[in-house]
């Protein structure tokens, strides 16, 4: 298994989209991992509303959180939903995909990176 660290991005959100978890203010700035950058600009293009990723590491299939009312619209976009790893009870999560950039495939509760 490749373990690599990817470097954080700052990227900026376009107005009024991104809101901090527990206030009414929004984002100017958001750090993500550099692999993932082009595609949370691209979801934010489409009017996603993300509210964290991470692209695994090496270690875990990463995953793109995304705010209940752009869930379906990730679903018309052929994102699959994000499954936890068995050790964390093999949930799926509605509101988490799986990443279409770098390498990132659906392979159950496994690992799933390609990359």
């Amino acid at each position: 298994m490749k373990i690599y660290n990817c470097r954080k991005k700052i990227l900026i959100p376009p107005k009024g989209l991104i809101k901090y978890n527990c206030f009414d203010k929004f984002k100017e700035r958001v750090a993500v991992d550099e692999c993932l950058a082009d595609e949370i600009e691209n979801l934010w293009d489409n009017g996603i509303k993300t509210t964290g990723c991470c692209c695994g590491h090496g270690r875990l299939l990463g995953y793109i959180g995304v705010t209940e009312d752009s869930i379906p619209i990730m679903e018309k976009m052929g994102y699959v939903h994000h499954i936890n790893e068995s050790e964390f009870g093999g949930i799926i999560r509605k509101d988490e995909f799986i990443p279409k950039t770098y390498g990132h495939i659906y392979n159950g509760f496994s690992d799933g990176y390609q990359g």
